[in-house]
């Protein structure tokens, strides 16, 4: 320690020799001071001396240079220290950001149980009754007391007794095992109730994903649709002016690319709409909200296999239903909890006594409580529980019931879109697509005139539009099958 020191002092008086300036002018005079602070080890606060010497005729600068090579070999080390530490927790800080630019399904679920204010509450609400549960010990704060007994008239200090004493109160044993078993249970009910909702999440997550791509298709067709209303339109013009078209059709073709117009701007903004309900229910700060973020997840009809009797079955099981059973268990253990509330509560005391020759004795009392206003009080309680119990038992049925409704609805509006998404591949696109090809090759083989390839092209994406509108409502039946499924059958990677 003493070698520490020397070395230390050692330092600092060669420090103070490290700069000495000198000015040539008429006569030596004090100019000032500078203080000089490092952060180094070695390092202490020194005031170095500038004085002005006029016998000196240039600018001198002594440094010592076994102290600079150190100092300089330490600042770079310590340099280099900092510099790895930075890129190391910049890069860790780097991998472990969500990269908002691209957005995909699997991503938005992600960020969404994460950020989603409703599921963030109720994970709250379950931190809440851990709290309560780990609270509910059955023991209170003891109290220390002091007192004085046979204190006399004339002076305070005169006494018959003064005792000092710490008092504990117990609950009954089986009034903390019986609230402790209702938090409990309540607890279970909430995760359930986490997961169901994180269930529903995901669902409406996929369902406005999906809007959203089938907002983009038909932003996309409907810019498709102006590019061919603008060459009929021009079209049109040129036959008119030749003498070739009447002026109703020309009217009418540019009736068509006003509406072709009208089409993209409704477009654009239903796929905003789908934007930024997708922000919200992802719970996406408002800053991270922008324009270039990317969707790369689209529309596709993947024909699934999906068994009716499993699908069902499964809405006994349901988070939502399980939770509400578990609220009916939370309810009747808390009734019971109100009933053990007749139970008397304990209370035992120990103190010291002082008669007057020092602290040579001690004493104890033991108490307990009586249920004399059980009329107000705990009577109370158990009508409260028992009215509590009929509710989470009617909240049990009326989820049964709508998870029922829910699995049949979703069960035969799948049935439905199945078919008439079927259907219209088979025939309807099928057709179209043919339409287009024959007229195509028509026109390039001069057989057909440009209008009516247009009205070809039309036709198609008329039919296009259609096609999305069976894929989309196909989309949203399969996710809502999800619900009610061991697997997920759309965006799953």
């Amino acid at each position: 320690m003493v070698s520490r020191r020397r070395k230390k002092k050692k330092w600092i008086k060669q420090l103070t020799e490290i700069l000495i300036i000198i000015f040539r002018v008429k006569k030596p005079q004090f100019c000032g001071f500078f203080s000089f602070v490092a952060s180094n080890y070695y390092f202490k606060k020194k005031i170095f001396f500038i004085y002005v010497n006029q016998d000196e005729k240039r600018l001198t600068i002594r440094v010592d240079h076994n102290i600079f090579k150190v100092v300089m070999s330490k600042m770079i080390l310590y340099l280099f220290y900092f510099f790895s530490i930075s890129t190391l927790l910049a890069a860790q800080s780097g991998s472990n950001r969500t990269d908002t630019n691209i957005v995909t399904v699997r991503s938005a679920i992600s960020l969404a149980v994460q950020q989603n204010p409703a599921l963030r509450i109720l994970k709250a609400e379950i931190d809440k009754k851990r709290g309560e549960l780990k609270s509910n010990s059955g023991l209170v704060d003891p109290v220390i007391s002091y007192g004085r007994e046979g204190i006399g008239n004339s002076s305070f200090t005169s006494y018959d007794e003064q005792r000092i004493g710490i008092t504990q109160e117990i609950e009954f044993p089986t009034k903390t095992s019986t609230l402790n078993k209702s938090i409990n249970t309540a607890i279970e009910s909430l995760e359930l109730e986490y997961k169901n909702k994180t269930l529903l999440l995901r669902e409406e997550i996929k369902k406005l994903y999906s809007e959203l791509q089938y907002g983009l298709e038909m932003l996309h067709l409907a810019e498709n649709e102006f590019q061919i209303s603008q060459q009929l339109l021009e079209a049109v013009n040129l036959k008119y002016t030749s003498g070739e078209a009447t002026k109703t059709e020309l009217l009418k073709a540019k009736i068509q690319a006003d509406e072709a117009r009208n089409s993209i701007s409704e477009a654009t903004n239903n796929m905003h709409r789908s934007r930024y309900s997708l922000f919200n229910v992802i719970g996406l700060e408002t800053s991270q909200q922008k324009y270039s973020i990317k969707f790369p997840d689209t529309l596709y009809y993947e024909a699934i296999e999906i068994s009716q009797d499993d699908i069902l079955s499964s809405f006994v099981s349901m988070p939502g239903v399980l939770a509400k059973m578990k609220s009916i268990e939370s309810a009747k253990n808390y009734r019971e909890f109100a009933g053990n509330s007749f139970y008397p509560n304990f209370s035992l005391s120990l103190f010291g006594q002082d008669m007057g020759s020092g602290f040579k004795s001690f004493g104890f009392e033991v108490g307990f409580s009586v249920p004399l206003w059980f009329s107000m009080n705990q009577n109370g309680k158990i009508e409260e529980a028992t009215a509590n119990i009929v509710a989470s038992e009617e909240k049990y049925r009326e989820e049964l019931l709508l998870m029922k409704k829910e699995v049949e609805i979703a069960w035969h509006g799948y049935e439905a879109a199945n078919e008439n998404i079927g259907r219209f591949i088979r025939g309807i696109l099928s057709d179209s697509e043919e339409l287009l090809r024959l007229t195509t090759e028509g026109y390039q083989l001069g057989e057909i005139d440009f209008l009516n390839l247009l009205e070809a092209q039309r036709t198609y994406l008329s039919s296009s539009k259609r096609y999305y509108g069976y894929l989309l409502d196909y989309q949203h039946r399969l996710i809502e099958l999800e619900r009610f499924s061991d697997r997920e059958f759309l965006y799953n990677e």
